[in-house]
């Protein structure tokens, strides 16, 4: 049903959202908001992702000592 995507396709979309957001000064209040919202969605899965992974690592770590 939906498709895995890795950190740098997330991240690649981030950076489209932010050149946007950028560069058009002509974008409508709403647009302007929606790309607002979605970079602090994706920004907030990043930070999570990297915490899991973070925290995994650890687990990890400790297992084996």
């Amino acid at each position: 049903m939906f498709k895995k995507v890795s950190i740098k396709e997330i991240k690649n979309i981030r950076e489209r959202l932010e050149s946007e957001l950028k560069f058009e000064e002509d974008l409508p209040y709403r647009r302007r908001e929606e790309i607002k919202s979605l970079i602090c969605y994706l920004n907030t899965w990043l930070e999570w992702k990297e915490y899991r992974e973070r925290k995994h690592y650890k687990e990890v770590i400790e297992s084996e000592s």
